[in-house]
């Protein structure tokens, strides 16, 4: 998605330099539409990065949590614990 993000923002200057470039040049009724309509589709593609974004930062943080809690001491209790079950019960040890 990184990757991404740089060539949508340059389409979109493109888009928009070739608009002010025919609105420079006078301004029809056509040229209003189609500003209008890059307007609305760049405007519903920073929408779409923004998303991107906050959710690629939402599973960031999931993963912080999740690897902090893997390397805590509470998680090396419970591996204790597992692993103490399984001798009294006479389970084999699995890998975990």
């Amino acid at each position: 998605m990184a990757a991404l993000i740089p060539e949508i923002f340059k389409s979109i200057q493109r888009r928009l330099r070739n608009i002010s470039d025919l609105y420079a040049l006078g301004s029809r009724t056509d040229d209003r539409v189609e500003l209008e309509k890059l307007a609305r589709e760049s405007y519903d593609a920073l929408g779409k990065i923004n998303q991107n974004l906050l959710r690629m930062i939402e599973i960031e943080r999931s993963l912080n949590s999740a690897n902090a809690f893997i390397s805590s001491s509470e998680m090396r209790i419970c591996r204790q614990l597992l692993k103490e079950i399984r001798e009294l019960s006479g389970v084999e040890n699995s890998p975990s």
